[in-house]
C-alpha cells in the first residue's frame, strides 16, 4: 500500500511545480562526469530516525530545500542528511554509471536508485564504520555504487551520518571515467607516500650507521605520517582486509604517539634542556592531549578523535614556538626545522578549512596534508644533514679544548705524585699532635704480640672499616681484607716480631719485606690503600714499636690511571695529526687487510710451516716499514716486536707457538683499529681521497668516452677529453707526485741513520696510477727504500773517501715499454759484493759450491727467500726478507722484478758493483696523459 501511495505522489509532483524549479541532470552516451549537489535536494535527520520510504515521503512532502549559496556543505552535529538527484537518460538504452563522494571522511553513507514508481534499483552501504558482510563489499577506497540507468527519469537518494563535516561532493561518472580518476588518485598517493618512505628509509639507515636515536625517532614519525593518509583514505581497508579497528581506534592511536614522536625528536634535535630549559615544560604539557587521546580510543571514538585534532595541533606548534625560539637564539639547525613545521601546519589548516565547509573540497584539500608532509621531511632531513655538519665543523676546537684540560690534569698528577711524600713526612712528624684530625689510619703495633695500642688515629676506623683498634691482633687486624696470600702475611709477621726488641739496623735490613701498597676487598668495592712502616726507638736506639700509617690512594690511583691513559691517547692523536688524512686512511687500510690475511692464515693452519711463517713475517715487515715511515712510534715497537718473534720461530730459537702467535697479532690489530678509531671518533677525520662512486663505474664511463671521441666533431672530442681528464683526476695519481710523496721515507731514515738526505730524481713521462697502483707501489717501495738506505748508500764520510757526494742520489724511471709500466730504479751506493753473495748463498745451500754461474746470476740470488749479507739485524732491516718481498708482492699483481748488473765484475773478487732494479706492471694499473691528447687530436 505505501508504494502505490508513494507511486502516486512520486508520478504527480514529476509533474506539478515543486521539481520545476530543479534543474534535472540531464546525461546520454559520453556525458564524462557531473557533480549532482547544483541539482540536488537536502533534509536534516536530527535524529537519524528516518528510512528511504520516510525520505521518499518528506520528499513528496517538500522537506528537502535547496541551499542558497549553492554549498552543500552541513554537519557537525549527530544528524543524518539526505539528498534526493532527479537524473534523466535521454537515450533509448541503460548508461553504465558510478556515483562516488569526492573526499569522503563519513562513517556511514548510503546510496539508493530509485524510479518515479518508488521501486529501489540499487543499494550500496559504505564509510568508515561500516563492515560489508557480504562479497559485494567496496574495492576503491571511496565509497561509490555502480549504476544502470535506464531511459528515462530516475532519482538518486543519498544519506551521510558523521560527526564531522558533510559535504555532499558527489559526482556521477562514466565507467570509464571512473577508472582514470581512480588511476590517477592512486598514482598520486603512492607518490606521495613512496618520498615519504624514502626519507624514512633513509634516516634509519643514518640510523643505524651513526648510532644516534635523533634519526631513528625523525625515522618513526615519517612512518606514522604514511599511515595516516592510508587510514583516513580508506586505502588501509585494501591492507588489512575488513579490519574496522585499524582504520579508526589504531587510527587514532598512531596519531597521538605521532605527536610524543614530534616532542621526542625536537627536544634533543634542538638541544632544548640545554639551550633553552623553560620550553622543557611546555614540551611536557604537550604530551598530554596525545596520552588522553590514546586513552579514551578504547572508551569514546569521538572523544579521542577530538582530543587527537587538538593534540596534534597543540604538538605541532609546541614544535614550531621551540623552532622559532631556538633560531631567534641563531641555532642553525632551527632554522630548516621552523619552516619544516610552518608548511605542515599551513597544510593541516587547509584542510581543517576545507572540512568546515570554509573552502570547496578539491584535490588539493584532500592531499595538501601529504604534500606538506613530504616537503617538512625533506626539510627536516636537511636540518639533519646541517646539523652533522655543524657538529663536524666544531669538532676540532673541542679537540683542542681537551688536549688543553688533559694537560692540566697531567700536571696536577704530576705534582700531587711529586709532593705526596713530603706530606706524608710533614704529617708524620706532627702526628702526636694532630692524631684527631689526620685523615690517615695511623696506629702503634708493640709487644711480642704485636698487639696495636690505644694511640690511633680515628680514621683507622674508616680505613679498616672496624671499631676495634685497640689491643685488637695487628696482623688480623691489618689485613683482614687484604688481597694477601698467607705466605707474605706470615712473612709481615716475622719481620715485626723480629724487629721490636732489636737494633733499629735490623728493622731496615727487613723493611722492604713489608709490602708497601696493598689491594683491599670490602663488601661493596675495592679499595687501594698505601703503607708507611717506621721504627720507633727506645732510649737505647732499640725498636720498641712499629709506627703504621695507612693511606687511602684510590682516588689517586684511578687518576694516575686515567692520566695515564688520556697522556697515550695525546700521543697517539699527535702521531695521527702528523700524517694527512688520505696517507692515514691508506696506511689502516692496507694495514688491516694484511693482518686480516695473517689471522685467516694462522686460523686455516693448525701447524706454522716455515713457508706459511714467512708469509706472515713479510706482512708484519710491510706494516711495520709503513708505521715507521709515517712516524707512529708507538706501534712500530709492537709491530717489530712481534716479527722478531716470528723470525725466531723460523729460525727454530723459540718454538712455533700457533696460539702465542694468534694473540699477538690480535693485539697489534686492537692497537691499529684504535688509531683508526681515535681518527675517526677523536679528531673527526675522513678521508678526503675517497670517492662517491666506484672505481669500476669510472673505468666504464672512460671507456665508453675513449670509443664515443671518434665518432663526434672535433669540438666534442675536446670536450669529452676534458670531461675524460676529469674522471681520471679522481681515479688516477700523478707518478711523480706519488714518488715524491713516497722520497719522503728516503728523507726519515737518513735522520734515523744519521746520513744526508737524499737527491731523488723522478721521470714519468706524464703517467697517472690508479688507486690500486698506487698501493702496489708504495707497499713495495717501503722495502726498496729501506733497503737502500740501510744497505746502499753510504755514510757521509764513507762517501767522501769514495769521491762521492756527501748525499746519496737515488733516480727513479717510469716508461711504457711494450704496453707495460716499467720502474727502473738506481741509487749510487756501495752496491753489490758478488763475491760475498756468494759465499753466502754457499752457506746457506742455495748454491752447490763447484756450481759456475755469471754475475746476473749471482746477482739474482737477493731475491731468494731469506737471503741477506748484512751483518746486523735491527728495527729498519737486516733478515733478508726485502727483495723476496718486493718480488713476491709485484709478481702477485701480475708484475715482474729483475735485476740488471751496471758494469761487468769479477765474481770471486772482493768488490762491488752498482745495479739497477726494473720493475713492470700490468697496463691497467696506468694511464698516460700525454697518449690521450693524441688520441684526442
Amino acid at each position: 500500500m505505501l508504494r502505490i501511495v508513494l507511486t502516486l505522489f512520486l508520478s504527480s509532483i514529476l509533474f506539478d511545480g515543486t521539481l520545476a524549479a530543479a534543474e534535472t541532470i540531464s546525461i546520454s552516451k559520453g556525458f564524462g562526469k557531473l557533480k549532482t549537489s547544483p541539482h540536488s535536494f537536502f533534509l536534516e535527520d536530527p535524529a537519524s530516525g528516518l528510512g528511504i520510504e520516510q525520505a521518499l515521503q518528506n520528499f513528496v512532502a517538500g522537506k528537502f530545500f535547496q541551499p542558497e549559496d549553492g554549498k552543500a556543505s552541513f554537519g557537525f552535529s549527530p544528524s543524518s542528511w539526505w539528498m534526493i538527484s532527479p537524473i534523466e537518460n535521454r537515450g533509448d538504452t541503460e548508461i553504465a554509471a558510478t556515483i562516488t563522494q569526492r573526499y569522503a571522511l563519513v562513517d556511514l553513507i548510503e546510496y539508493w536508485l530509485v524510479t518515479p514508481e518508488g521501486q529501489i534499483l540499487g543499494h550500496r552501504v559504505a564509510g568508515d564504520r561500516h563492515i560489508a558482510k557480504d562479497s559485494d563489499h567496496p574495492t576503491a577506497r571511496l565509497p561509490y555504487m555502480n549504476l544502470k540507468l535506464p531511459p528515462g527519469k530516475s532519482y538518486l537518494v543519498s544519506r551521510i551520518k558523521t560527526d564531522g563535516s558533510v559535504a555532499f561532493d558527489l559526482m556521477l561518472l562514466e565507467e570509464s571515467a571512473y577508472q582514470a580518476e581512480k588511476i590517477a588518485e592512486y598514482t598520486l598517493l603512492a607518490a606521495l607516500l613512496g618520498m615519504l618512505a624514502i626519507m624514512a628509509t633513509y634516516n634509519l639507515f643514518i640510523f643505524l650507521q651513526l648510532r644516534k636515536s635523533t634519526y631513528l625517532i625523525y625515522a618513526l614519525f615519517v612512518l606514522t605520517m604514511i599511515y595516516q593518509p592510508l587510514s583516513y583514505s580508506g586505502l588501509m581497508k585494501h591492507i588489512v582486509g575488513h579490519y574496522d579497528l585499524a582504520m579508526n581506534e589504531f587510527f587514532l592511536i598512531v596519531a597521538n604517539l605521532s605527536c610524543y614522536l614530534v616532542i621526542s625528536f625536537s627536544v634533543p634535535f634542538l638541544s632544548i634542556n640545554k639551550r633553552h630549559p623553560k620550553l622543557m615544560l611546555l614540551c611536557v604539557l604537550s604530551l598530554l592531549l596525545p596520552t588522553l587521546g590514546i586513552v579514551f580510543a578504547f572508551i569514546d571514538y569521538n572523544t579521542s578523535a577530538k582530543l587527537s585534532v587538538l593534540g596534534a595541533m597543540n604538538a605541532s606548534f609546541t614544535a614550531l614556538i621551540c623552532g622559532i625560539t631556538l633560531s631567534l637564539q641563531r641555532f642553525r639547525p632551527a632554522y630548516f626545522f621552523t619552516l619544516a613545521w610552518t608548511t605542515l601546519i599551513i597544510a593541516n589548516f587547509v584542510r581543517m578549512m576545507a572540512t568546515s565547509g570554509a573552502i570547496e573540497m578539491s584535490a588539493f584539500t584532500e592531499w595538501g596534508v601529504v604534500i606538506g608532509s613530504v616537503i617538512e621531511a625533506a626539510l627536516i632531513s636537511l636540518a639533519l644533514a646541517d646539523k652533522v655538519r655543524l657538529t663536524e665543523k666544531n669538532a676540532l676546537s673541542r679537540i683542542s679544548a681537551l688536549n688543553d684540560n688533559l694537560r692540566l690534569e697531567s700536571d696536577k698528577v704530576r705534582n700531587l705524585n711529586e709532593n705526596l711524600e713530603r706530606l706524608v713526612e710533614e704529617k708524620t712528624r706532627e702526628i702526636q699532635s694532630i692524631m684527631k684530625n689526620i685523615p690517615l689510619g695511623v696506629l702503634v703495633v708493640k709487644g711480642e704480640e704485636l698487639l696495636v695500642s690505644d694511640t690511633y688515629s680515628r680514621s683507622c676506623q674508616d680505613i679498616l672499616r672496624t671499631k676495634s683498634i685497640a689491643s685488637s691482633s695487628a696482623i688480623d687486624l691489618i689485613f683482614h681484607d687484604a688481597k694477601l696470600d698467607k705466605e707474605t702475611k706470615a712473612q709481615v709477621d716475622s719481620v715485626l716480631r723480629s724487629s721490636i726488641g732489636e737494633d733499629e739496623i735490623n728493622f731496615e735490613t727487613n723493611e722492604h719485606l713489608l709490602p708497601q701498597e696493598l689491594v683491599f676487598q670490602f663488601m661493596d668495592e675495592i679499595r687501594y690503600y698505601q703503607f708507611n712502616w717506621k721504627a720507633i726507638l727506645d732510649e737505647n736506639n732499640l725498636v720498641e714499636k712499629i709506627l703504621v700509617v695507612v693511606k687511602d690512594v684510590t682516588e689517586i690511583k684511578q687518576l694516575e690511571d686515567s692520566a695515564l691513559k688520556k697522556s697515550l691517547d695525546l700521543e697517539y692523536i699527535g702521531e695521527i695529526l702528523d700524517v694527512s688524512s688520505q696517507k692515514f686512511s691508506t696506511f689502516i687500510t692496507s694495514s688491516l687487510k694484511f693482518m686480516e690475511e695473517n689471522k685467516r692464515l694462522i686460523v686455516l693452519n693448525h701447524i706454522l710451516s716455515t713457508s706459511l711463517l714467512k708469509r706472515l713475517f713479510i706482512n708484519l715487515h710491510t706494516i711495520k716499514g709503513a708505521a715507521r715511515s709515517l712516524g707512529f712510534k708507538n706501534l712500530t715497537p709492537m709491530v717489530h716486536d712481534l716479527e722478531q718473534m716470528i723470525a725466531d720461530m723460523i729460525s727454530g730459537k723459540i718454538e712455533k707457538d700457533r696460539e702465542l702467535c694468534a694473540a699477538r697479532h690480535h693485539e697489534c690489530e686492537t692497537l691499529l683499529l684504535y688509531y683508526e678509531q681515535l681518527n675517526s671518533q677523536k679528531l673527526g677525520r675522513k678521508s678526503k681521497g675517497e670517492l662517491s662512486i666506484e672505481k669500476d663505474y669510472v673505468d666504464r664511463i672512460l671507456l665508453l668516452l675513449r670509443r664515443l671521441q671518434n665518432r663526434n666533431s672535433l669540438e666534442e672530442r675536446h670536450e669529452m677529453e676534458e670531461y675524460c681528464i676529469y674522471l681520471e683526476d679522481l681515479s688516477y695519481c700523478n707518478a711523480t707526485e706519488l714518488f715524491e710523496e713516497i722520497a719522503l721515507n728516503a728523507e726519515m731514515l737518513a735522520r734515523d741513520l744519521q746520513k744526508e738526505y737524499p737527491i731523488v730524481d723522478i721521470t714519468s713521462s706524464d703517467i697517472f696510477v690508479s688507486q690500486e697502483g698506487q698501493q702496489i707501489i708504495r707497499d713495495a717501495f717501503i722495502h726498496i727504500i729501506r733497503n737502500s738506505m740501510d744497505h746502499g748508500i753510504e755514510r757521509p764520510e764513507e762517501r767522501l773517501r769514495k769521491g762521492k757526494d756527501e748525499a746519496g742520489h737515488i733516480k727513479v724511471a717510469l716508461s711504457l715499454p711494450n704496453d707495460v709500466l716499467c720502474i727502473e730504479y738506481v741509487d749510487d751506493g756501495a752496491g753489490l759484493d758478488l763475491s760475498a753473495i756468494k759465499s753466502k748463498a754457499i752457506e746457506l745451500g742455495i748454491l752447490a759450491e763447484e756450481t759456475h754461474a755469471d754475475s746476473n746470476d749471482i746477482a739474482s740470488l737477493i731475491f731468494e727467500s731469506g737471503f741477506s749479507t748484512a751483518r746486523d739485524i735491527n728495527d729498519i732491516s737486516g733478515r733478508g726478507v726485502g727483495m723476496s718481498a718486493i718480488r713476491e708482492h709485484f709478481e702477485k699483481h701480475g708484475g715482474q722484478v729483475r735485476l740488471e748488473l751496471l758494469s761487468e765484475s769479477n765474481i770471486d773478487a772482493s768488490q762491488q758493483i752498482q745495479f739497477k732494479l726494473i720493475m713492470t706492471l700490468p697496463r691497467k694499473y696506468i694511464v698516460c696523459r700525454s697518449s690521450k691528447y693524441m688520441e684526442a687530436a
